[in-house]
């Protein structure tokens, strides 16, 4: 009895020995990440004065999830489970 407490009690300090260091290696990665500071990379879509491409308009991409709806709602209609 008293060697299954014992073998318990060192699987929980092992269990936090080894949480605690992946918990630090985390720790370290996300430090790792914060790189040159000096990078400056631009992601402006119409920096070049162009017009935007048509699948960039909000307006579009609402009709297309309308039509969509409107699709599977006539689909679905009259079917029972």
């Amino acid at each position: 009895m008293k060697l299954s407490k014992m073998l318990n009690q060192t699987m929980g300090y092992l269990f936090q020995a080894v949480a605690f260091m992946y918990l630090m290696t985390c720790n370290f990665l996300a430090f790792a990440q914060d790189g040159d500071k000096g990078l400056d990379i631009d992601v402006d879509i119409g920096s070049d004065g162009g017009e935007a491409m048509w699948y960039a308009n909000p307006i579009i991409w609402v009709v297309v999830a309308l039509f969509v709806i409107v699709i599977v709602a006539l689909s679905t209609r009259g079917k029972s489970a």
